[in-house]
C-alpha cells in the first residue's frame, strides 16, 4: 500500500506548524531614530532604544524593550518578557499588559497591568 501523504504537502505543514509555534528564535532590534510599531510588527522582537530616538508602539506585541536613551510611546499591547527604563530614558505607557517592569527612569505607566 502506498503512503497516502506522498504526493501532500500536509507533514511538511505539520512540522512547520510544530517547530514555528515552539521555536525559541527571537530578534534584536537597536532603534536609533524615531520608528514606528503596530500590530503587524514580528511578535519575537526585542527592541533597544538608544541615541534619543522614540519607539512609538501602537498595539503590538513585543519579547523585551530596553530604552537607555530615549522614550518609548505606547498605546494598547502587550510586552512579553521586560520593559526596562534606564536612568536616561523616558517613557508613557498607556492600557498594555506588561510581565515584568525594571522602571529607573521616568516612566507613567496609564492603565498598564503588570503580569509577572
Amino acid at each position: 500500500m502506498k503512503n497516502p501523504f506522498q504526493y501532500s504537502f500536509l507533514p511538511l505543514a505539520i512540522v512547520t506548524a510544530i517547530i514555528g509555534t515552539s521555536s525559541a528564535a527571537y530578534a534584536d532590534t537597536i532603534i536609533d531614530k524615531d520608528t514606528l510599531i503596530d500590530g503587524i510588527s514580528p511578535v519575537n522582537e526585542n527592541y533597544s532604544i538608544v541615541n534619543g530616538a522614540t519607539l512609538t508602539a501602537n498595539g503590538s506585541t513585543a519579547r523585551d524593550i530596553q530604552v537607555s536613551v530615549g522614550h518609548l510611546a505606547m498605546k494598547g499591547g502587550r510586552i512579553e518578557r521586560l520593559l526596562y527604563v534606564g536612568y536616561d530614558g523616558t517613557a508613557n505607557i498607556d492600557d498594555a499588559f506588561i510581565t515584568t517592569a525594571l522602571l529607573r527612569g521616568d516612566a507613567r505607566l496609564l492603565a498598564a497591568r503588570l503580569m509577572g
